[in-house]
Order: C-alpha cells, then structure tokens, then sequence
C-alpha cells in the first residue's frame, strides 16, 4: 500500500482549514445575530466585528455590525441619567460608534449596492447622525430594490415627518401598514402625523382601534389622550395620559403630555409635579421649561414665571411659543418688565435675523407698553414674513383691529382661517377673533368646522356668537 504523499497530505490540510475558516465565519455571525436579537449591543458588535474581518465581501454581515453598532450607540444616550445629561466620555463614545458604523454600513453599500438591507441600515445610521435628507435618500435605495419594505417605508416615513413632508410620511406609514395593519411603530407615526394636521378624530380612532388590539400600547394612549385634549376633553384624556406615563416611566414626554391635560383642567399643583418629572428625565428641555412657567403663572407667581422665560428666551433664542410667554407674563408685572422683554426679544433677534415671528413678539410688547404705530410695523413685517403662521396673523389681525382698520384686520384673518382650515388647529381661537372684528359668518363657519372635528365649544363662545348673529 503506497503511503500518502506530500500534496495529498497539503489538500488535507487545505480543506480543513476552509471547513475551520468556514465554521469561525458561521459562528462569528450566528453569535452575533444571536446577541442581537437578545440586546446585547457591545457583544453583538464584538462578534460581528470578527465575522466582518473573516468574510469581508459579505454585505450582509456589515448591514448586521452597523445595526449593533446604532443600538449600542442608543444604549450610550439612554444610560442613566439621561439624553442631556450624557457624560463627555457616552457623548464621545456615542460619536464613535456612530461614525464607525456610518464607516461600516456605507462598505457594506459599495460590496453589494443592490442589498436592500445594507440602504435601510445605512439610512438609520445617517437619521441618528441628524443627516435626514441623505437618510430619505437611502431609504428610497432600499425601497426599489424591493426587499425590507415595511422597515424601509417605516424609516422613510419617519424621516419625512422630520423634513416636515407630512404628505408623503403620511403615505409611507400607510404602505408599512399594508402587510401588517397592526404593526405599532407606523401606527404611532401615522397618528403623530394626524395630531399634527389637528385631524382629532382620525387620531381618537386609530389610537382607539390600537388600544382594542393592544391595550398595554403605550404609544396609543399617549396619542389618545393629546387628540383627546385637542377636543377639549381633558378630564377624558387624563385617565389615558396616566396609563402611558405608568408604561413608560423614562419617556419625558409622557409626563409632559399628562401635565399640559392637568394644566387645561385648572390643576397646575399636579401639572407641576408631572413637569418636574419630566425635567429630570430631560433637563434643559426648553418645552418642559416653558411649561413650568405657565404653571407658575396660573399659579399666581408671574415674577416666578417672568424669570424663568427670561432664561429660557436666552437659551433658546428661536422658541417663539417663549417669546410669546415671556411678553404675556411681563403684562402682569407692568412696564419695567415689558422694556426687559423688549431686551430679550432684541438679543433674540439679533441671533435669528431669520425668523420673522420674532417681529409679532416685539410688537406685542410695543402694543401693550402704548407705542400703537411701532407695534403695527413689526407685528406686520412678522405676519409677511412668516406667512404661514397662524400666530403671526392673528396678532396682526387684532391690533388692526384695535386701531379701528377693521377691513384690513378682516383680510388677515381669512389668510389666518385659510391656514386653520388646512391644519384643522386654532379653529375656535380664530372664531372668537372673527368676533372681535365683528364678522359672525366666518366665525359660525369655523366653530361648525370645529364640531365635525370632534372639538367641544365653549359656551361662552356660543353665547357670544348667538349674541353678534341676533345683533
């Protein structure tokens, strides 16, 4: 029997160490795919980190380490004690993964450009890293490949809600709920999208039909229980606005959500509490911030209330809603507090020329310190400016009218009804503003556009109405 040779003894050894070579690949992934299904980011990442090395042309395994990489990246900003107050070391390892795994998916695009998954991956990453557009762009990429496409209509969506494009997240969300209507996250994009548009009751019936088939959906009685406010059903809403903050303790918003509820209903004791909450889970949030002062308004504590806006207006220069606040707490306290706001809304200006409702809050302030002629001017460079906004043209539209122009303060107010009429927002607010210019029609109008949307309308509004419609 010949014995066996050199090069048969080479092939042996050739093939066991492809079957090796092959089994450290096997293993490497399905151990990280394992970890990731089971949230274990960093070992997942580890895992998937040797599989990448030993099988570099596999497109698949890279899409796999760049997810585990923006969920361990996610794991850093959640770490106790929260988002704003990451430490400089999670904010910088955060960084890290992040760019690593932007290195990662965009591979992982250049070894396989048709892998629907790796532009899917490669989207997520970029929307972490704040890159939208480059993100919609992606998700698009994945989408006429046609693989993933309820994930991928799902981030598109998202993205798009970001861009402001509600129209077409509108219909992203919509083509992610055709393979599965119950699938939780496009249906809590679509009602954000529906509460954003004020279709209040789209909203009270899509979180409605998700609450019958998941009744622990947080997400849906959170988005219940702000249509629901919409509506001017607070007390309604408060019993679902604490059932989503009990399923989601850490989400600041949910505390906040119920605060505002409690706040419309006159208890600002409660709403302070739920702020307070809401603010160490998410300190500096200049919307937490604004919300505590108007509680602390309605409070009786207006200088509690002035101060406070005061350092929110220089923190956050281009929050108009706190600009609005600070000159309507500085009313109550007189004329030295409306020449500080006046400061403020000036300093506010200089750091964002750009944004044109910073006028309508200067001329407020003008307005109630007397100075009539100042105010117009920048209560309308404010409404022309920023056209699209509602607030903007009803505080145009009123000191019009408190100057006798009520023709004129009429005109605003229709572009003001036109935007409402669109956004299905500040339908009864401008009703009541109708009224005060002397025009019931329109008002009458709105408030029955207001009851198709399910809003309830207050009964000293209605007397109002009978009272200008009889006259």
């Amino acid at each position: 029997m010949r014995r066996p040779t050199a090069v048969f003894w080479g092939i042996v050894t050739l093939e066991a160490l492809v079957i090796g070579y092959m089994l450290a690949c096997w293993h490497s992934v399905h151990a990280g795919s394992e970890r990731l299904s089971r949230g274990e980011w960093a070992l997942a990442a580890r895992d998937l980190r040797l599989a990448a090395r030993l099988a570099p042309y596999s497109s698949r395994t890279r899409a796999s380490l760049a997810s585990a990489l923006v969920a361990q990246a996610g794991a850093r900003k959640s770490r106790p004690p929260g988002p704003a107050q990451m430490s400089a070391e999670d904010a910088q390892d955060r960084t890290a993964l992040l760019q690593e795994a932007l290195t990662v998916a965009r591979s992982a695009v250049r070894v396989r450009p048709i892998d629907a998954s790796a532009h899917a991956v490669l989207g997520r990453v970029l929307r972490e890293l704040g890159r939208t557009a480059e993100a919609v762009e992606e998700y698009r990429s994945a989408l006429a490949l046609g693989s993933h496409p309820q994930v991928s209509h799902l981030g598109l969506g998202r993205n798009l809600r970001e861009l402001g494009k509600l129209a077409e997240a509108e219909a992203s969300y919509r083509s992610a709920l055709r393979a599965d209507d119950t699938y939780a996250e496009a249906l809590s994009g679509l009602c954000q999208i529906l509460l954003a548009r004020g279709e209040l009751c789209d909203a009270v019936s899509l979180s409605e039909g998700a609450l019958v088939a998941d009744p622990e959906a947080g997400w849906a009685h959170d988005a219940l229980g702000n249509a629901l406010v919409g509506q001017g059903r607070a007390e309604e809403a408060v019993p679902h606005l604490r059932r989503a903050v009990s399923l989601s303790q850490d989400e600041p918003y949910a505390h906040f959500d119920l605060a505002w509820a409690l706040h419309r209903l006159g208890r600002d004791g409660q709403a302070l509490a739920s702020l307070e909450r809401a603010e160490k889970l998410r300190p500096g949030d200049s919307r937490i911030r604004k919300a505590i002062a108007m509680c602390h308004q309605a409070m009786g504590a207006p200088q509690q209330a002035f101060e406070e806006l005061l350092g929110i207006s220089a923190d956050a220069p281009e929050d108009i809603d706190v600009q609005h606040e600070l000159v309507i707490a500085a009313k109550d306290l007189g004329p030295n507090a409306l020449e500080q706001a006046l400061s403020a809304i000036r300093e506010a200006m200089g750091q964002r020329p750009d944004k044109a409702e910073l006028h309508t809050a200067m001329g407020k302030a003008l307005d109630e310190l007397g100075r009539r002629d100042e105010a117009l001017m920048h209560l309308r460079k404010g409404a022309q400016g920023a056209g699209r906004s509602i607030y903007a043209q009803r505080e145009y539209a009123l000191a019009l009218a408190r100057s006798g122009e009520q023709r004129k303060a009429r005109e605003v107010l229709d572009k003001a009804a036109m935007l409402a009429r669109q956004r299905k927002g500040y339908l009864t607010a401008i009703a009541g503003d109708y009224l005060e210019v002397g025009a019931p029609a329109p008002a009458a109008e709105l408030l029955e556009r207001a009851q198709q949307e399910g809003i309830q309308i207050d009964g000293a509004l209605r007397a109002r109405l009978g009272k200008d419609t009889v006259e």
